[in-house]
């Protein structure tokens, strides 16, 4: 488990890898893609990412996106 931190108005790499894995959101809002799909979330939320799916956080939020 890692955890990751974006800071406001940041985004991430727009990635893929060929395990699925889960992400918690423990701070912050995100917007999320996944393939052509745009998800809000926020903490508490859990995202799931399918095997060689694209996907990208974009932290729109006042504080830092934190996420494990």
């Amino acid at each position: 488990m890692r955890y990751f931190e974006i800071e406001p108005g940041g985004q991430s790499s727009f990635d893929r890898h060929e395990h699925d894995h889960g992400v918690y959101i423990l701070k912050g809002r995100a917007k999320v893609l996944i393939g052509w799909d745009v998800h809000d979330v926020g903490p508490g939320d859990v995202v799931y990412i399918a095997p060689n799916e694209q996907h990208q956080f974009e932290s729109i939020g006042e504080e830092p996106l934190g996420f494990l």
